[in-house]
Protein backbone atom coordinates (compact mmCIF):
# COMPACT_ATOMS: atom_id res chain seq x y z
CA UNK A 1 0.00 0.00 0.00
CA UNK A 2 1.37 3.39 -1.03
CA UNK A 3 0.75 6.55 1.01
CA UNK A 4 0.24 9.80 -0.89
CA UNK A 5 0.66 13.33 0.39
CA UNK A 6 -2.46 15.35 -0.30
CA UNK A 7 -0.38 18.47 -0.91
CA UNK A 8 1.30 16.96 -3.99
CA UNK A 9 -1.85 16.43 -6.04
CA UNK A 10 -5.55 17.03 -5.47
CA UNK A 11 -7.19 13.64 -4.94
CA UNK A 12 -10.83 13.27 -5.93
CA UNK A 13 -13.11 10.43 -4.87
CA UNK A 14 -14.69 8.94 -7.99
CA UNK A 15 -18.49 9.12 -7.51
CA UNK A 16 -17.63 9.23 -3.83
CA UNK A 17 -15.89 6.25 -2.27
CA UNK A 18 -17.46 4.05 -4.93
CA UNK A 19 -15.11 1.16 -4.23
CA UNK A 20 -16.67 0.74 -0.79
CA UNK A 21 -20.22 2.13 -0.96
CA UNK A 22 -22.69 2.34 -3.85
CA UNK A 23 -21.58 5.08 -6.22
CA UNK A 24 -23.04 8.58 -6.14
CA UNK A 25 -24.85 8.00 -2.84
CA UNK A 26 -24.75 10.05 0.34
CA UNK A 27 -22.91 7.15 2.01
CA UNK A 28 -20.19 7.19 -0.66
CA UNK A 29 -19.81 10.97 -0.41
CA UNK A 30 -19.56 10.87 3.39
CA UNK A 31 -16.94 8.14 3.25
CA UNK A 32 -14.91 10.32 0.89
CA UNK A 33 -15.02 13.16 3.40
CA UNK A 34 -14.10 10.90 6.29
CA UNK A 35 -11.19 9.45 4.27
CA UNK A 36 -9.60 12.83 3.67
CA UNK A 37 -10.17 13.37 -0.04
CA UNK A 38 -9.62 16.90 -1.34
CA UNK A 39 -12.65 16.63 -3.59
CA UNK A 40 -15.63 14.43 -4.34
CA UNK A 41 -16.93 13.82 -7.86
CA UNK A 42 -20.59 13.40 -8.79
CA UNK A 43 -22.71 13.31 -11.95
CA UNK A 44 -25.89 15.36 -12.28
CA UNK A 45 -29.12 15.07 -14.25
CA UNK A 46 -32.11 17.36 -14.48
CA UNK A 47 -35.30 15.72 -13.23
CA UNK A 48 -38.65 15.83 -14.99
CA UNK A 49 -40.86 18.83 -14.25
CA UNK A 50 -43.51 18.20 -11.64
CA UNK A 51 -46.57 19.79 -13.22
CA UNK A 52 -48.63 19.03 -10.11
CA UNK A 53 -46.21 21.16 -8.10
CA UNK A 54 -45.83 24.26 -10.23
CA UNK A 55 -43.43 22.71 -12.72
CA UNK A 56 -40.70 22.33 -10.10
CA UNK A 57 -37.58 20.29 -10.79
CA UNK A 58 -34.35 19.29 -9.10
CA UNK A 59 -30.89 17.92 -9.86
CA UNK A 60 -30.50 14.20 -9.25
CA UNK A 61 -27.15 12.44 -8.98
CA UNK A 62 -26.57 9.46 -11.25
CA UNK A 63 -23.78 8.36 -13.55
CA UNK A 64 -26.08 6.50 -15.93
CA UNK A 65 -28.90 7.99 -17.95
CA UNK A 66 -30.97 4.97 -16.92
CA UNK A 67 -31.94 3.82 -13.43
CA UNK A 68 -31.53 0.16 -14.39
CA UNK A 69 -27.98 -0.63 -13.23
CA UNK A 70 -28.17 1.02 -9.81
CA UNK A 71 -31.89 0.80 -9.04
CA UNK A 72 -33.23 -2.07 -11.14
CA UNK A 73 -35.74 0.19 -12.90
CA UNK A 74 -35.50 0.39 -16.68
CA UNK A 75 -36.46 4.07 -16.96
CA UNK A 76 -34.44 7.21 -17.71
CA UNK A 77 -33.50 9.43 -14.77
CA UNK A 78 -34.95 12.38 -16.69
CA UNK A 79 -38.37 10.71 -16.90
CA UNK A 80 -38.95 10.94 -13.14
CA UNK A 81 -39.83 13.95 -11.02
CA UNK A 82 -37.80 14.72 -7.94
CA UNK A 83 -40.61 13.38 -5.77
CA UNK A 84 -40.64 10.09 -7.67
CA UNK A 85 -36.85 9.74 -7.58
CA UNK A 86 -36.74 10.43 -3.86
CA UNK A 87 -38.71 7.24 -3.28
CA UNK A 88 -36.38 5.00 -5.32
CA UNK A 89 -33.93 2.79 -3.42
CA UNK A 90 -30.44 1.96 -4.63
CA UNK A 91 -30.17 -1.80 -5.21
CA UNK A 92 -26.74 -2.19 -6.86
CA UNK A 93 -23.12 -1.17 -6.50
CA UNK A 94 -20.23 -1.96 -4.21
CA UNK A 95 -21.07 -2.39 -0.54
CA UNK A 96 -24.80 -2.64 -1.12
CA UNK A 97 -25.05 -5.24 1.68
CA UNK A 98 -23.41 -2.80 4.09
CA UNK A 99 -25.40 0.20 2.84
CA UNK A 100 -28.83 -1.25 1.94
CA UNK A 101 -30.89 1.85 2.73
CA UNK A 102 -29.43 4.39 0.29
CA UNK A 103 -31.76 6.24 -2.07
CA UNK A 104 -31.16 8.59 -5.00
CA UNK A 105 -29.05 11.49 -3.76
CA UNK A 106 -29.85 15.03 -4.85
CA UNK A 107 -27.38 17.80 -5.57
CA UNK A 108 -28.34 19.88 -2.54
CA UNK A 109 -27.55 17.02 -0.17
CA UNK A 110 -24.27 16.40 -1.97
CA UNK A 111 -23.35 20.08 -1.53
CA UNK A 112 -24.19 19.84 2.17
CA UNK A 113 -21.80 16.90 2.56
CA UNK A 114 -19.02 18.69 0.67
CA UNK A 115 -19.51 21.71 2.92
CA UNK A 116 -19.52 19.59 6.08
CA UNK A 117 -16.22 17.89 5.22
CA UNK A 118 -14.69 20.89 3.44
CA UNK A 119 -14.35 18.93 0.22
CA UNK A 120 -14.20 20.60 -3.17
CA UNK A 121 -17.29 19.76 -5.24
CA UNK A 122 -16.28 18.12 -8.51
CA UNK A 123 -19.38 18.15 -10.65
CA UNK A 124 -19.83 16.50 -14.00
CA UNK A 125 -22.77 17.79 -16.05
CA UNK A 126 -23.67 14.33 -17.32
CA UNK A 127 -27.09 15.27 -18.70
CA UNK A 128 -26.57 16.02 -22.39
CA UNK A 129 -29.95 17.80 -22.54
CA UNK A 130 -29.66 19.79 -19.34
CA UNK A 131 -31.43 23.14 -19.63
CA UNK A 132 -29.72 26.46 -18.98
CA UNK A 133 -32.09 26.91 -16.04
CA UNK A 134 -30.86 23.68 -14.48
CA UNK A 135 -27.23 24.65 -15.04
CA UNK A 136 -27.89 27.94 -13.27
CA UNK A 137 -29.61 26.01 -10.45
CA UNK A 138 -26.43 23.97 -9.95
CA UNK A 139 -24.37 27.16 -9.64
CA UNK A 140 -26.90 28.66 -7.22
CA UNK A 141 -26.76 25.61 -4.94
CA UNK A 142 -22.97 25.72 -4.82
CA UNK A 143 -23.00 29.46 -4.19
CA UNK A 144 -25.42 29.15 -1.26
CA UNK A 145 -22.97 26.75 0.40
CA UNK A 146 -19.96 29.00 -0.36
CA UNK A 147 -18.55 26.23 -2.55
CA UNK A 148 -18.55 27.91 -5.95
CA UNK A 149 -15.05 29.36 -5.85
CA UNK A 150 -13.53 25.99 -4.98
CA UNK A 151 -15.59 23.91 -7.41
CA UNK A 152 -14.48 21.93 -10.45
CA UNK A 153 -17.07 21.63 -13.21
CA UNK A 154 -16.64 19.04 -15.95
CA UNK A 155 -18.56 18.23 -19.11
CA UNK A 156 -18.07 16.81 -22.60
CA UNK A 157 -20.01 19.77 -24.02
CA UNK A 158 -18.12 23.10 -24.05
CA UNK A 159 -21.36 25.03 -24.55
CA UNK A 160 -22.75 23.89 -21.21
CA UNK A 161 -19.47 24.75 -19.52
CA UNK A 162 -19.55 28.23 -21.01
CA UNK A 163 -23.17 28.70 -19.93
CA UNK A 164 -22.22 27.94 -16.34
CA UNK A 165 -19.02 29.98 -16.43
CA UNK A 166 -20.70 33.12 -17.76
CA UNK A 167 -23.52 32.84 -15.22
CA UNK A 168 -21.07 32.45 -12.34
CA UNK A 169 -19.12 35.48 -13.47
CA UNK A 170 -22.13 37.70 -13.99
CA UNK A 171 -24.11 36.79 -10.87
CA UNK A 172 -21.45 35.78 -8.36
CA UNK A 173 -18.20 37.26 -9.69
CA UNK A 174 -16.80 33.74 -9.30
CA UNK A 175 -14.70 31.55 -11.53
CA UNK A 176 -14.98 27.84 -10.76
CA UNK A 177 -12.41 25.64 -12.46
CA UNK A 178 -13.78 24.45 -15.80
CA UNK A 179 -12.56 21.19 -17.36
CA UNK A 180 -13.47 19.81 -20.76
CA UNK A 181 -13.85 16.04 -20.70
CA UNK A 182 -12.15 13.90 -23.33
CA UNK A 183 -14.11 10.78 -24.25
CA UNK A 184 -12.09 7.59 -23.93
CA UNK A 185 -13.26 6.34 -27.35
CA UNK A 186 -12.19 9.36 -29.40
CA UNK A 187 -8.88 11.16 -30.09
CA UNK A 188 -7.79 13.42 -27.24
CA UNK A 189 -5.83 16.12 -29.06
CA UNK A 190 -8.86 17.82 -30.70
CA UNK A 191 -10.48 18.05 -27.26
CA UNK A 192 -7.33 19.57 -25.77
CA UNK A 193 -7.28 22.15 -28.56
CA UNK A 194 -10.95 22.97 -27.92
CA UNK A 195 -10.26 23.41 -24.19
CA UNK A 196 -7.45 25.81 -25.04
CA UNK A 197 -9.57 27.83 -27.50
CA UNK A 198 -12.28 28.24 -24.86
CA UNK A 199 -9.73 29.28 -22.25
CA UNK A 200 -10.90 26.54 -19.88
CA UNK A 201 -8.92 25.63 -16.77
CA UNK A 202 -7.95 22.26 -18.05
CA UNK A 203 -8.55 18.90 -19.63
CA UNK A 204 -10.06 15.85 -17.94
CA UNK A 205 -8.79 12.66 -19.54
CA UNK A 206 -9.07 8.91 -19.11
CA UNK A 207 -5.73 7.82 -17.65
CA UNK A 208 -5.18 5.09 -20.26
CA UNK A 209 -5.35 7.58 -23.14
CA UNK A 210 -2.73 10.09 -22.04
CA UNK A 211 0.16 10.63 -24.46
CA UNK A 212 3.34 12.65 -24.43
CA UNK A 213 2.04 14.80 -27.28
CA UNK A 214 -1.08 15.75 -25.34
CA UNK A 215 0.99 16.46 -22.23
CA UNK A 216 3.35 18.79 -24.11
CA UNK A 217 0.41 20.65 -25.69
CA UNK A 218 -1.37 21.11 -22.36
CA UNK A 219 1.81 22.24 -20.63
CA UNK A 220 2.54 24.79 -23.37
CA UNK A 221 -1.03 26.15 -23.25
CA UNK A 222 -1.29 26.26 -19.46
CA UNK A 223 -4.02 23.61 -19.26
CA UNK A 224 -4.29 21.71 -16.00
CA UNK A 225 -4.66 17.93 -16.22
CA UNK A 226 -7.23 15.85 -14.38
CA UNK A 227 -6.97 12.08 -14.77
CA UNK A 228 -9.92 9.77 -14.16
CA UNK A 229 -10.38 6.03 -13.89
CA UNK A 230 -7.00 5.67 -12.20
CA UNK A 231 -7.18 2.16 -10.79
CA UNK A 232 -4.16 1.52 -8.56
CA UNK A 233 -1.27 3.12 -6.70
CA UNK A 234 1.21 2.55 -9.53
CA UNK A 235 -1.05 4.35 -12.02
CA UNK A 236 -1.57 7.24 -9.60
CA UNK A 237 2.19 7.60 -9.13
CA UNK A 238 2.70 7.53 -12.91
CA UNK A 239 0.16 10.31 -13.47
CA UNK A 240 1.81 12.44 -10.79
CA UNK A 241 5.46 11.93 -11.71
CA UNK A 242 5.28 11.56 -15.48
CA UNK A 243 2.45 13.94 -16.34
CA UNK A 244 2.39 16.32 -13.35
CA UNK A 245 -1.29 15.71 -12.68
CA UNK A 246 -3.09 18.60 -11.06
CA UNK A 247 -5.75 16.19 -9.85
CA UNK A 248 -6.45 12.47 -9.92
CA UNK A 249 -9.94 10.95 -9.70
CA UNK A 250 -9.82 7.47 -8.17
CA UNK A 251 -12.03 4.96 -6.38
CA UNK A 252 -9.85 4.88 -3.26
CA UNK A 253 -6.51 6.19 -2.03
CA UNK A 254 -4.42 6.10 1.14
CA UNK A 255 -3.02 9.37 2.44
CA UNK A 256 0.09 10.13 4.44
CA UNK A 257 -1.12 12.07 7.48
CA UNK A 258 2.35 12.99 8.73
Amino acid sequence: MMLFRKTDTNFIAHRGMSGIAPENTAAAFRLAGESGFWGCECDIYETARDEKNGGSFDLAISHDASLKRMCGIDDPVRSKTARQLSEIRITGGNGIDVYPDEKICFFGEYADICSEFRMAPVVEIKDTRMSDEAIRRAADILARKSLLGNAMILCFDPNKLNTLRYYCREKYNADPDIYLLAHKYFPVMPVAMKASRNDFTGLSIHAAHMTGRVYKFCKARGLQLNFWNVKDDADILDMITKYRAGSVTCDFCHFDTM
